[in-house]
């Protein structure tokens, strides 16, 4: 209901006895009452209430754990939600109350789930049989209708299991640990780049391990012109993957405003898949001694700047190209796990 009507305005505000004349809404004036102030704060705290209880009850069908939680913000009808131990903790709640996603960081001694530490005792073992330091942390990733991926790590290394089957392992070690073969092998491919390219420092980052697989040895390069990473198998000390985005494309992280993206995806599209392959074929033979000759090329349909090579009897062989028709990378996937390797885990998984 609207009211037209003078408004005095009193005490300290009053104006010299004035009236104001102004036309008022008295719904938007009307202020609620206590009861129903106190209705609105209950509803929320029922609703967050709700979103604990799921959230804690899916954090200790994995963990065996209850830790004490709390909703951080709402965006939409999902609720995110904190842990009081691990500001890197992170549960995600539809307004059904069912968990869609969560992060959890937990110390390994403090795991109530024995069929876990079971499973990531085994892991270990068999990974890393001369190796008896005990796990120090594990992180457990639930999305909604993906399989459950949980890393366990230590000052050693690290295993990850997908569903609670090993997956692969990464070990800690330094140059002096391995065949001088692979740090030779390694150079080799990081002299072939050419384009003035010098190395200034290199780092032996990991060595993977996959079940029933060659161990794979990953190297970090320092160069004047930006990083390059190399990996090498072990036995055959062959390269299986190179990545030299640093190099070829400096601002390929880079945020691009709307019309560069634009610009850049318009280029990308109209590459060429068989003169990209020409390319692809001279670089990885270059750079890898890899012989690409007898494979089929045709742009990957799940990323527009990747180039995919197949041949009856051969791993499959990806390499990544700039808008510029330049290649970045180049990798043999002949592992039948993809090795992503985390170091968000590695440098945050401390509490």
């Amino acid at each position: 209901m609207k009211l037209k009507t003078p408004l005095l305005v009193l005490s300290s505000m009053f104006i010299f006895g004035a009236a104001i004349t102004t036309t008022l809404n008295s719904d938007v004036l009307a202020e609620p009452s206590k009861s129903d102030s106190s209705h609105s704060s209950s509803a929320s705290d029922a609703a967050n209430q709700k979103m604990i209880d799921a959230a804690k009850s899916k954090i200790e069908e994995f963990t065996g754990n209850s830790p004490s939680l709390f909703v951080s913000k709402k965006e939409g009808s999902t609720y995110i939600l904190k842990t009081n131990k691990n500001k890197s903790d992170d549960i995600f709640v539809s307004s059904k109350g069912i968990v869609t996603m969560a992060n959890l960081t937990v110390k390994y001694e403090e795991l109530g789930e024995v069929k876990l530490k079971e499973q990531l005792d085994k892991a270990w073992q068999l990974t890393f049989p001369e190796v008896h330091e005990p796990l120090e942390y594990v992180r457990i990733r639930l999305f909604e209708g993906s399989p459950v991926e949980v890393k366990a790590s230590n000052s050693k290394g690290m295993i990850s299991l997908k569903d609670g089957k090993l997956e692969y392992g990464v070990q800690y070690a330094n140059e002096k640990e391995i065949p001088s073969a692979a740090l030779k092998a390694a150079d080799i491919v990081l002299n072939n780049i050419g384009k003035g390219v010098r190395k200034t420092d290199r780092k032996l980052k990991v060595i993977i391990i996959r079940p029933g697989e060659p161990a794979v040895y990953s190297f970090e390069y320092n160069t004047n012109k930006g990083k390059v990473w190399v990996e090498i198998e072990e036995k055959s000390f062959k390269p299986v993957s190179v990545s030299l985005w640093d190099i070829v494309s400096p601002y390929k992280n880079k945020n691009l405003s709307e019309k560069e993206y634009k610009a850049q995806q318009k280029k990308l599209n109209s590459l060429n898949a068989k003169t990209l392959a020409k390319t692809a074929q001279k670089e990885a033979k270059a750079l890898m001694n890899l012989d690409l000759s007898g494979y089929s090329a045709e742009k990957y349909k799940y990323s527009n700047e990747t180039l995919v090579f197949t041949k009856k009897g051969a791993p499959e062989v990806h390499a990544g190209f700039t808008s510029a028709g330049t290649f970045g990378s180049f990798t043999i996937k002949k592992h039948k796990v993809i090795v992503l390797l985390d170091k968000e885990f590695i440098e945050s998984i401390k509490p």
